[in-house]
């Protein structure tokens, strides 16, 4: 069974970067992992059609560093659990928001209001299946 798109996660704490250390890269990959699979439905596998990514870097303070080393990790990391492969990504959106840049979202999902009203950093992730198609997050 193929999960019903778009999926939606929201990973707590600040992501890991590209350059951090490998035993921290792979702490995070496992984090998003779990909270991945603690959330698809049950018997569902991986998407092996073109997909589009959207990453929000929802952070309670400045994040430091540049947000480009810290995709890599986040898209390896979807890779088993939600896609067959990270070349699947067709379009990529990624963003860093201040606590109070993240309320100019128009339309936000239920989800990344969730994660906009937390207080704390999250890293929101939404994949789609239809890259470039206008919508509403």
């Amino acid at each position: 069974m193929t999960p019903a798109l778009p999926l939606e996660f929201n990973i707590p704490g600040i992501a890991v970067s590209l350059q951090g250390s490998s035993a921290s890269r792979e702490a995070w990959k496992k984090k998003i992992q779990a909270v991945v699979r603690s959330q698809l439905p049950g018997g569902s596998w991986a998407l092996d059609a073109p997909v589009e990514v959207t990453i929000f870097f929802l952070s309670g303070d400045a994040m430091n560093g540049d947000i480009d080393n810290r995709i890599k990790p986040i898209l390896d990391a979807l890779s088993g659990p939600v896609y067959i492969d990270d070349r699947l990504v067709d379009r990529l959106v990624v963003q860093r928001f201040a606590p109070s840049d993240a309320c100019r979202i128009l339309n936000p999902s239920r989800a990344l209001i969730s994660a906009i009203g937390s207080g704390e950093p999250i890293v929101y992730i939404r994949i789609d299946d239809d890259p470039g198609r206008e919508r509403e997050l």
